[in-house]
């Protein structure tokens, strides 16, 4: 088990990725902090891990409130004394429309969750990873990140937020012991955020073959292999790993 007795705070792990990075985590050895702004989803994914043989505790957050992080933190060191791990995976995607016809609400929702719950996220946990003598940071970024796209630029925006705010926070704190590194998937299958793109191409099969065409091998991810990517940057298999995005696409932005 590579994450053996290691201590793990994964946010938005009430579906999809996070809960696909939580279980995993989870089976490798990991005790695991299930951090969801739904909590009846937070619960259930700890009660999974606890069902299965696993450690694990719901921890309810708001990750666009200070206030919020710092209980699910504060949760975290009280029941298993430190923070070894923190996945950054909570996010949203508020509207597909034109930059032009964002709200500035959506906006500010968007920066809130996205990029600003990350960073408070990422700095209530550095303390007590660099007191235990290190610690790993995996954010989730997007592929979005990477390419232009119609009508999520603003998502996109955030996502490039994630890439560089992770990329800081490796420079920053390498002589203490913590590595940082984002993740970069494009399109994930039975994910909330996607739920959009699920129904049109439920309903207009031509639709979904026109995207599926944009991926050279010819489907979408899945969470659990989104997972491993998580589990490969949060490991000791990457201790040489610092400030990079791992692209987990299938070749979308290959084109």
């Amino acid at each position: 088990m590579v994450l053996k007795d290691k201590v793990s705070i994964v946010t938005g792990a009430g579906s999809g990725i996070g809960k696909a990075i939580a279980l995993l985590f989870a089976e490798e050895g990991a005790k695991v902090v299930c951090a969801s702004v739904h909590a009846s989803n937070c619960q259930e994914t700890a009660r999974q891990i606890e069902k299965s043989g696993g450690t694990a505790i719901a921890a309810p957050t708001d990750v666009s409130k200070a206030v919020e992080v710092r209980k699910m933190v504060k949760a975290a060191v009280q029941v298993y004394g430190k923070i070894d791990i923190l996945v950054n995976n909570a996010g949203i995607l508020t509207s597909a429309c034109k930059v032009g016809d964002v709200t500035e609400e959506d906006f500010d929702r968007s920066f809130n969750v996205n990029v600003k719950g990350q960073f408070l996220a990422a700095k209530m946990c550095l303390p007590v990873m660099i007191k235990g003598g290190g610690g790993v940071i995996v954010s989730m970024s997007s592929a979005s990140a990477i390419v232009g796209q119609y009508n999520t630029g603003v998502y996109n925006a955030t996502k490039a937020a994630c890439v560089f705010l992770t990329k800081n926070i490796a420079l920053d704190y390498a002589k203490q012991g913590i590595r940082a590194n984002c993740l970069c998937p494009a399109l994930v299958d039975n994910t909330v955020i996607n739920k959009d793109v699920f129904a049109q191409a439920e309903a207009d099969p031509e639709m979904w073959k026109s995207i599926l065409n944009k991926y050279p091998m010819g489907r979408i991810a899945t969470p659990e292999e989104v997972a491993q990517g998580a589990l490969y940057l949060a490991s000791d298999r990457s201790s040489f790993v610092t400030g990079t995005t791992l692209v987990i696409d299938g070749g979308f932005t290959c084109l």
